[in-house]
């Protein structure tokens, strides 16, 4: 049976996200300050980095959402 565009989007969607944890996870392991030093204007760097990235996710899924929305023949 082939799969149909929703079931490949949460096969796909789940995969990355579990990789993007992962990846989060071993940026917050940077956070230990007996083995790396920071300043809190590094972490904020990273923290507004991280928030823009998420805004133009944001973005991208709710444009994809009100495509679907549009009237059409």
């Amino acid at each position: 049976m082939k799969e149909n565009k929703h079931e490949r989007f949460k096969r796909v969607a789940s995969k990355r996200m579990q990789n993007v944890l992962k990846e989060m996870s071993s940026l917050e392991n940077c956070s230990n300050t007996n083995t790396y030093d920071f300043t809190t204007n590094d972490v904020n760097k990273m923290i507004k980095t991280l928030n823009e990235k998420i805004q133009e996710i944001r973005i991208s899924y709710k444009k994809g959402l009100s495509d679907n929305n549009k009237f059409k023949f």
